[in-house]
């Protein structure tokens, strides 16, 4: 750390005036921030690459310190004129403080092995290595364990992602759907799935078998309209009758049975057999037939805090095997608001012993 030199002055003016607020009885305590602010309060990197944050010190004829830090240094360092250089994938947050006092202000800064971006174009540096306009081709480009950062656009994904991989969102972006192959372990933090025309992409996350899918703060959306413009799929008003089911499954308690419910095939996030681990937490699904569905698994479902709403079924989950066996699955829904949802959560299995251990707790309808 670098300190540059404190004017006695300033420093003085500033104790006075804070004092005399006192003596006014004039609550005007400035905020921590109110003396330095960062140009950025958020910044996004690839590995390697360098970025000059500017101070703004109030008041400007004022010559404070600055001390600059990083609470993450394996992510990335900042040096005594708040240069930054991103060292590998995750966060870090980076300081700036005038010494001696409690004023400061951070900016957290997300580093990524890769990036997409409507806004990279051939020849830009990086350009095919850790630069990419194209989704599909960045998912290509990344090895296991990558990072990749989904910049603002919308990107059509038509691929699979086939390595393990996290996946990061920053606002005002979207992909057309996601399809998860076999055996992979994906991470997503806000991350949108978008779809509005059919040919574009399903608009669902679709999960393989053995896989491991963590969503945080993710939204997935379908958006498809009728020829009135009105939701084609998740609109309870125009077919009141096309669910079925039991009553125990209309009241969305929990509760078996024989039947299928036949309402459509759009679903938001579709978890295959023999999933490893699902967690969606603070996510929000809207516009589907099912939002959520998990076939028959011996692994563990997590779903918390998210927002599920216009569609027919909120939550589906299916444990049933062949030969009248049913998946010992295991996990817990907790803190989800649900509304205009037909049937908010759905549990099914056959009539002989049920040993998984699924809690269905604090459900909290919507208004």
């Amino acid at each position: 750390m670098k300190k540059v030199l404190i004017t006695v002055v300033a420093l003085a003016a500033l104790i006075i005036t804070i004092a005399a607020c006192k003596a006014d009885n004039v609550v005007c305590e400035p905020k921590i921030s109110d003396y330095i602010q960062l140009d950025s309060k958020q910044a996004y990197m690839l590995s390697g690459e360098s970025k000059l944050l500017h101070a703004i010190i109030k008041p400007k004829e004022s010559n404070f310190m600055i001390e600059w830090s990083s609470d993450n240094e394996s992510v990335a360092k900042v040096d005594k004129d708040g240069k930054i250089t991103a060292v590998s994938s995750g966060e870090a947050k980076i300081t700036a403080s005038l010494t001696d006092t409690q004023y400061k202000s951070s900016c957290l800064v997300t580093v990524s092995d890769l990036a997409v971006s409507a806004k990279f174009e051939e020849g830009d540096e990086g350009w095919g290595v850790n630069k990419f306009s194209d989704f599909d081709a960045a998912l290509a480009a990344a090895e296991k364990g990558d990072t990749l950062m989904i910049y603002s656009g919308y990107y059509a994904c038509v691929g699979d992602i086939k390595q393990d991989i996290f996946l990061i969102g920053e606002t005002g972006s979207a992909v057309s759907g996601l399809n998860i192959a076999d055996g992979c372990f994906v991470a997503m933090k806000k991350v949108s799935v978008y779809i509005s025309d059919e040919a574009v992409g399903s608009g669902s996350v679709k999960v393989g078998k053995d896989c491991v899918l963590e969503m945080t703060e993710c939204s997935v959306i379908y958006d498809i309209k009728d020829e009135q413009g009105k939701p084609r799929i998740g609109n309870k008003q125009e077919d009141e009758q096309s669910s079925g089911g039991s009553e125990q499954e209309q009241s969305g308690e929990a509760g078996g049975s024989e039947k299928n419910i036949e309402i459509g095939s759009a679903i938001g996030v579709d978890c295959d057999r023999d999933c490893k681990y699902i967690k969606l937490n603070a996510c929000s699904i809207s516009g589907f037939d099912v939002a959520v569905s998990v076939k028959p698994t011996e692994g563990k479902v997590v779903m918390r805090d998210n927002t599920i709403s216009s569609c027919k079924v909120g939550i589906d989950i299916d444990v049933r095997l062949e030969g009248n066996k049913n998946a010992d699955t295991e996990g817990i829904i907790q803190g989800n608001i649900l509304s205009d949802i037909e049937q908010p959560t759905v549990f099914r299995f056959n009539g002989t012993m049920y040993n998984g251990s699924f809690k269905y707790d604090d459900y909290r309808p919507g208004k």
